[in-house]
């Protein structure tokens, strides 16, 4: 898997600042709960059509579904899938569910450290090529962005502005680049 930064990392530290200031920051919280009541809403009427249809509901799976939908609406602006099971917009669910199931296999490096050079059970280079992918989402949305903003569209106020407002601002040694906003 990629390394992250160790956290003595000028770029680790400005994205602590930014989370700890900002995304967990009350103020931030508070103005993200119709956020929250609208995802809800959203769960409750499709529980209510499917029970309407008589079909059966995956809990775990809508439940998931919204999940994931408050995180990309959070960060994007747009939900990333949908509740609906009409193949739109699956792949950033397909890539997190893939991601949780990977890291939930037991892995024989854990008990013998020794061996994690081999990646024997191949364990390193699924998560590899899983999280190439989620990173691939994330640049079409983080230039998608870039795109809009540079032909004048208002602004999202959304946690990636934020995110490419800081890119832009920040002094040398806590500038957030492309890389580091992506990966």
């Amino acid at each position: 898997m990629p390394r992250t930064p160790r956290s003595g990392c000028p770029t680790r530290r400005a994205l602590r600042m930014i989370m700890g200031a900002e995304l967990f920051a009350p103020h931030w919280l508070d103005a993200l709960q119709h956020l929250r009541s609208e995802k809800l809403q959203e769960l409750v009427d499709h529980v209510g059509r499917m029970a309407q249809k008589g079909e059966p509901v995956d809990v775990g799976s809508v439940a998931f579904t919204t999940s994931l939908n408050l995180v990309s609406r959070t960060i994007f602006s747009r939900d990333l899938t949908s509740l609906n099971d009409d193949g739109c917009s699956r792949e950033f669910q397909r890539v997190v569910t893939e991601i949780m199931e990977a890291v939930g296999i037991p892995n024989i490096s854990d008990v013998f450290p020794g061996l994690a050079a081999a990646d024997l059970q191949g364990w390193h280079r699924r998560l590899v090529r899983l999280f190439a992918r989620l990173h691939r989402i994330f640049d079409e949305e983080i230039d998608g962005r870039l795109r809009r903003r540079d032909a004048g569209e208002p602004r999202k106020n959304d946690f990636l502005d934020l995110l490419l407002d800081t890119a832009e601002d920040g002094d040398d040694k806590e500038r957030l680049d492309h890389h580091t906003l992506c990966h």
